[in-house]
This record gives C-alpha cells, structure tokens and sequence, in this order.
C-alpha cells in the first residue's frame, strides 16, 4: 500500500471523486465517489522523486482551506 487518501467534505450532500492511475502494468485503475469521513487506499501511484504540487483553490471557495 502506497497510501490512504482520507476525505473530509463541508455539508451533508457533498461528495468528490478519487481516480487512482496505475503506475505499473496491471496496477490499480479506479474512479470512486467519495464523502466526508471515506478513505480510499492507494496500492500504487505516479509518485517520484520529479513529483511536483499543482494546487489551487477556487477564488470562490476559499473558506475552510489551510
């Protein structure tokens, strides 16, 4: 297991999407629906050493964010 992706949603009709990629032949490939409090394990992703964030939040819906 290569990690867990923990979910934390504002409001009781919130929900998001999780896609885990595979990054070896025959690795995991998935979408799920996720809601607050879910946790979706991650056997195997695109991480590296080159691995580089590209976060940005919505001017909109900042609130809540750290």
């Amino acid at each position: 297991m290569e990690e867990i992706h923990c979910f934390g949603i504002d409001g009781p009709n919130g929900f998001g999407h999780q896609c885990v990629f595979p990054s070896r032949e025959g690795g995991a490939d998935a979408l799920a629906e996720v809601r607050s409090g879910d946790a979706v394990p991650v056997p195997d992703d695109r991480h590296g050493p080159a691995r580089e964030w590209r976060i940005c939040f919505h001017p909109e819906h900042t609130e809540g964010y750290r």
